[in-house]
């Protein structure tokens, strides 16, 4: 994952990489439910926190993770940065293989669509004076409906996965997107 300089916006753009990281591609410490999907760090998504701007989110769905960045910004001719903040790291559960994530309009709410799992996890956001920041789980529901069990997907077989989430327009609905493998559907 990568942090570029985009200061100079509308000018010539080159690569003004200001911090790089690489995830150890070893792989998992325990094994995910899916070790072809699963085998080591998937990061697939990077989302600006609405309501504050140096927190990125990041669904890592080979690790059944949302990790959390803070940004340290441009101080004088100090490069813009960002750290992994642990301790305030959304974990889920082994097998969901988190994909997208959103936020509610008013930045209250997170969604997490799960590919692996087929669920949609949600999450109240609550940050502290400290600045700590964290994500108390609300709500697990299947895609195939709200008394279904998470359908765990196998990519071998075409069964469907959830692709992405979104707000609807009217911001009181959540809409996903699954495919299978030869289609994609909403």
């Amino acid at each position: 994952m990568s942090l570029f300089d985009l200061s100079n916006s509308g000018k010539e753009i080159t690569d003004k990489r200001c911090q790089t990281i690489k995830y150890d591609a070893r792989g998992r410490e325990d094994e995910g439910i899916n070790p072809i999907r699963q085998e080591c760090p998937h990061p697939h998504q990077v989302l600006i926190c609405p309501n504050n701007n140096d927190i990125l989110l990041v669904p890592d769905l080979g690790y059944d993770v949302i990790r959390v960045f803070k940004i340290s910004p441009r101080d004088g001719d100090k490069k813009p940065s960002f750290k992994e903040v642990e301790e305030s790291h959304v974990k889920l559960e082994n097998g969901a293989g988190p994909r997208h994530v959103i936020f509610d309009i008013t930045g209250t709410y997170l969604y997490c669509v799960e590919e692996l799992a087929n669920m949609v996890s949600v999450f109240k956001m609550s940050q502290f004076e400290s600045s700590e920041l964290r994500f108390v789980p609300i709500q697990r529901v299947s895609t195939f409906g709200k008394d279904a069990l998470p359908r765990y997907s196998n990519h071998e077989t075409g069964e469907p996965k959830a692709a992405e989430i979104q707000l609807s327009v009217s911001n009181f609905f959540i809409c996903l997107m699954a495919f299978e493998k030869l289609s994609r559907a909403i």
